[in-house]
């Protein structure tokens, strides 16, 4: 048992409602209504956990950066920004035409080709998110084992 004084929540400024203070080993309803801090050590973080919760993560974002993509795609259509663009491929190309410069670059910009390239993206993106994770989870053991983890304050229910 440490003989270090415990922290109160109402001791940090916080305002405690239906909390439980500890009392010898049990839970015991508080008269003050203040809620026990409890010192804990975060030592170990799993690294297939990790990887799981990243892997998850980089699905997140790369389903997030195509719905982005394709919002932006449809948005620019509309506001007629690549028949702009057609027209001044157009003009520097020479061609005598705007169609044959126009439906070179509506063919190579075109939503298919667009989602194409954000769905290849999104994939390494997701690869390389998990693995940061893991790699990350795998240094924080590391480091934990030489100055022994993150100190963290717990509310204790």
């Amino acid at each position: 048992m440490s003989t270090t004084p415990r922290r109160t929540a109402s001791s940090r400024g916080a305002t405690p409602t239906g909390a439980r203070r500890v009392e010898g080993g049990r839970s015991a309803r508080s008269e003050a209504g203040e809620r026990t801090l409890r010192p804990a050590t975060l030592g170990w973080v799993s690294p297939l956990s990790a990887l799981k919760l990243s892997f998850l993560t980089g699905v997140a974002l790369g389903l997030a950066a195509i719905g982005l993509v394709t919002i932006l795609w449809v948005a620019l259509n509309t506001l007629g920004v690549f028949e702009d663009v057609n027209s001044l491929v157009g003009e520097f190309a020479g061609s005598s035409t705007e169609e044959e410069g126009a439906s070179s670059f509506t063919d190579m910009m075109g939503l298919g080709t667009v989602l194409t390239f954000t769905t290849v993206f999104a994939v390494i993106n997701t690869v390389v998110v998990a693995l940061l994770g893991l790699l990350l989870a795998l240094i924080y053991n590391l480091m934990s084992s030489l100055v022994g983890g993150l100190q963290v304050e717990l509310y204790e229910d």
